[in-house]
């Protein structure tokens, strides 16, 4: 397109634009998420109609406030520095707790059985992911608790944690039932500042046993 025509269709596809309520979604996790593929079919669309001489509103990227972001296009690349890959089936919020968790039990040899309590001391939006019994798959990949229950149990968190016919496991829920999220300021503050410049979760965990013995993740 001409450089006119590819202002309009920046215009049109932010009109149209799927604005997603994500903190919606992951209070009420459903199967329709992020918006990437609407975000790809506008885009495609708006070029279309722009090209064919559609004229929307005047972009966001024309505007003095963003033409720091708009000079950067194409240059870096995000797909390099703000994609990460999860090695967990579930919300990235909560890998650092899972991790956490599982490792301070492998470390020092911990029955599941011999724990009493599990503190979570984490970011806010971990502790927003949701806190029930899952009853769907959404509900169990948009959690903190749940994959950290069901990590301690099978070493790992993948399909098969994460499907339906796993969620009324009572081990799982029982493990469930001793994990409390607290909200940590300085980790709160150390993922709100580093976020926009890596995909890095933070969180810590204190394992008390029923004989009164509490082990830190650190």
């Amino acid at each position: 397109l001409s450089p006119d025509r590819t202002a309009q269709s920046l215009g049109i596809a932010e009109y149209f634009a799927p604005f997603v309520p994500m903190m919606r979604d992951i209070a009420d996790p459903g199967m329709a998420k992020h918006g990437i593929g609407w975000g790809a079919m506008t885009g495609v669309m708006a070029a279309e109609l722009a090209g064919s001489g559609f004229t929307g509103v005047p972009s966001l990227l024309s505007w003095d406030m963003y033409a720091e972001w708009a000079s950067a296009i194409g240059n870096p690349y995000l797909s390099g520095e703000g994609v990460g890959y999860k090695h967990l089936s579930s919300c990235a919020w909560g890998h650092a707790a899972v991790r956490a968790a599982y490792e301070t039990v492998q470390e020092h040899a911990i029955k599941l059985e011999e724990i009493a309590h599990i503190t979570v001391h984490t970011f806010q939006e971990a502790i927003d992911l949701y806190q029930q019994y899952p009853q769907t798959t959404e509900q169990a990949q948009f959690s903190t608790k749940w994959p950290l229950a069901v990590m301690l149990l099978d070493g790992e968190v993948g399909p098969r944690q994460m499907l339906e016919e796993r969620l009324a496991d009572p081990a799982a829920r029982a493990l469930f039932d001793k994990i409390e999220l607290v909200l940590d300021p300085e980790i709160d503050e150390r993922f709100h500042k580093n976020i926009k410049f890596d995909n890095r979760m933070y969180s810590s965990v204190d394992i008390r046993l029923a004989d009164g013995r509490t082990y830190h993740s650190g």
